[in-house]
Order: C-alpha cells, then sequence, then structure tokens
C-alpha cells in the first residue's frame, strides 16, 4: 500500500488511521492488569531470550504475528482498529482476552510495560522516540512496496519475536502462493486504482502496496504505466486520457457498496468511458485494499479471482497494452 499527499490524509484518513494508529495525546490508560504471557497458558513458548511481552501498533503488524503463529500470550495488547484491519478478525475468539487500546501513544504503550513494540511508518515519530526513551524495544514494520520488500518486512518481524524457523515455512508458502498466481496465464489487463470519498479522486501508482497487489495478480497498474508514483489526485480529465481495462475500488461485498464506484457512474463527463459505462470495477473490502503486511497476497488472490472472470467477459477483445510509461 510512498509519500501522501494533503488531499489523500483527507480522503483516506480512515484508512490511514486504522492502520498507522497515529498519535500521542491523551488517551484511556492500559488495564493494570494486562496479562503477560506467563499468564495464560502459551501453547507454543517463547524461545529463551525472545520478547514476550509484545505490543503491535498497527494491523500489519499484527497479522504477522498471527501468521508467523505467534501465541496470543505474548501478545499484551492489540489495536483496536485491528478487530477490522487484520487477520484476527477472521480468528476473533483466539485473540478475545487481549487487552484493546484506540492510539499508539507512548503512554498507553509503555503501561503495557512491552519488550518488543512493533511500530508503523506513519506511527507519531515524537511517540516512538518517547517510548524509546522509556526503555522501549522498537521496530519499524515496512509498508512494502515491492515482492522483496514484503518478505523482508516479514523476516524482520520473524526475527524480532525469535522465530525465524517459523518464518522461514511462511515465506516458503507466499513464495508458492506467488507462483500459482503467475502460473495462471491471466490475461494482463489494465486496472486503474480510484479512490473518492467526498473530497475528490485519488488513485494509488507505483511504489504503493496496490500496485504490488495488481502486480502480483498479474495486471498492470494504469496509474503507474503513465508514470503516476505513490498516491495522488485524480481528476476526471486525467481519467479521460488514460487507457485502462477496469477500475479498482474500495467495497464491501459487491460493487453496489462501493461510493468510489458510484461517483463515476454518476459522472456525466464519464459517459464515454467504456470501462465505467460497462460497469468493469474490481472490489476489495477494506482490510485488502488497505493492506500493508501478507495480506496483500490476499489481495492479489482476490483481484485475480475478480479479474479473471472479467477478463472471460471480455472474451477476445484485445486488452490495452501493458508497458509501463518510460517517462
Amino acid at each position: 500500500m510512498g509519500p501522501r499527499t494533503v488531499s489523500i490524509v483527507v480522503i483516506l484518513g480512515a484508512l490511514v488511521a486504522a492502520i498507522a494508529l497515529r498519535g500521542d495525546g491523551d488517551e484511556v490508560r492500559p488495564p493494570a492488569d494486562a496479562p503477560s504471557a506467563e499468564a495464560g497458558g502459551d501453547t507454543a513458548p517463547a524461545p529463551v531470550g525472545a520478547p514476550v511481552r509484545i505490543l503491535p501498533g498497527s494491523a500489519a503488524a499484527v497479522d504477522w504475528l498471527s501468521a508467523l503463529g505467534v501465541a496470543p500470550e505474548r501478545v499484551v495488547a492489540l489495536p483496536i482498529q485491528s478487530d477490522r484491519w487484520s487477520e484476527t478478525r477472521l480468528h476473533p475468539a483466539l485473540w478475545a482476552d487481549r487487552p484493546r487500546y484506540e492510539r499508539l501513544s507512548s503512554e498507553v504503550a509503555l503501561g503495557f510495560k512491552p519488550d518488543l513494540v512493533l511500530v508503523s511508518p506513519f506511527s507519531n515519530a515524537a511517540a516512538v522516540e518517547r517510548i524509546e526513551a522509556g526503555g522501549g524495544r522498537v521496530l519499524s514494520v515496512l509498508e512494502p512496496a515491492e515482492w522483496e520488500g514484503l518478505l523482508e518486512s516479514g523476516r524482520s518481524v520473524a526475527t524480532a519475536v525469535g522465530i525465524p524457523d517459523s518464518g522461514k515455512s511462511l515465506f516458503d508458502s507466499m513464495k508458492a502462493r506467488r507462483a500459482a498466481l503467475a502460473d495462471r496465464g491471466a490475461r494482463p489487463l489494465r486496472v486503474l486504482p480510484y479512490g473518492n470519498f467526498g473530497g475528490g479522486g485519488t488513485t494509488s501508482g507505483a511504489g504503493t502496496t496496490l500496485d504490488l497487489a495488481l502486480e502480483l495478480a498479474g495486471f498492470v497498474n494504469a496509474a503507474a504505466a503513465e508514470g503516476m508514483v505513490g498516491n495522488d489526485d485524480l481528476s476526471y480529465e486525467q481519467i479521460l486520457s488514460m487507457e485502462f481495462d477496469a477500475v479498482l475500488v474500495l467495497g464491501e461485498e459487491d460493487l453496489e457498496t462501493s461510493s468510489s464506484a458510484n461517483v463515476l457512474l454518476e459522472a456525466a463527463p464519464l459517459a464515454g468511458v467504456a470501462a465505467v459505462q460497462e460497469r468493469r470495477f474490481l472490489v476489495l473490502s477494506e482490510a485488502l485494499y488497505a493492506a500493508g503486511s501478507l495480506a496483500i497476497l490476499d489481495a492479489a488472490e482476490e483481484l485475480a479471482r475478480q479479474g479473471d472472470r472479467l477478463g472471460d467477459r471480455l472474451g477476445d477483445r484485445p486488452a490495452v497494452p501493458a508497458s509501463r510509461s518510460s517517462d
């Protein structure tokens, strides 16, 4: 999922806040009796010397801990947003007894007495500095913009929590999933990411997690192909000048739940854009749309399923050329 523009921060504020958990303001203190690793009957004891009071500061960090098989008893608390944005939403009972917190501030973090805090590049810098000054060990879980970065992000977490062997098994599985996506012989659809939540249109170009998801699915990011980098504004005039087979939007379950798709469908200037008027949309849920961990592979697989169905629907119509701009 690059630098954010002011409009991206405004339009996607809810998405960024849910993943990054910015801020160091006044908050409710964590419970004094926050569970420790020793209290929960951990079925997979931490290796000697490994952290046993881990505090994830983002949904992506929670994803990595869950995928690596870190026992919930080693995790002192979860960001409340992870109930919607991370893999833990699929296994609520497993993580039900972990305390939740709203925002990652130094006061909240140090109140849990963690021996490892997993922050994101979007975590508040002052909060991170104060956590470190208070004796907390901090690891920044990077937001990957390409495949090797995704693997490296996971490796860093696996090493930090003391289970590199579990990490190897996970990464082998991820590589197999990537290979399966590549081997399916996908039609190279050219897809335009688009978001509009009331403050104007935006897109995700090269160097974003959506760009990586599209690449893994075997598709081409139309914004990146036009030379766009990072998240940026996107006007109707720009859309009219671009070539694409489909539009990627945020929604739940189906097209009817996507406000961004409805904006495009109701836009009079786009009445002649075939991909819009023929309702060629790929729809990702919020957890996959904003994925910043191995869930990017989940997003790619969902895009592949929808995109392959669309490819069948397009039949023998030629796909838009897939090469990226060299400008």
